[in-house]
């Protein structure tokens, strides 16, 4: 079971970017590190993830759940 999918997973604002379409999965057992520099857009990943912000195109689920 993966717990966390992400599938051409992008979000921004009009022209602009933030997130630019993520491939990623995460099954159980493994684990994830997100590093990077001020700006890179991690805290807004997180956002996504949890549902406090919307996403531009793309799917995700996390523990089997759609994030929209």
């Amino acid at each position: 079971m993966e717990n966390l999918k992400l599938e051409n997973f992008s979000t921004g604002y009009t022209n602009d970017f933030i997130i630019k379409s993520i491939d990623l999965s995460v099954k159980s057992g493994e684990w994830l590190g997100i590093i990077g520099p001020n700006g890179a857009g991690k805290s807004t990943l997180f956002k996504c993830l949890l549902g406090l912000i919307t996403t531009t195109s793309g799917e995700g689920s996390v523990l089997g759940f759609d994030i929209r």
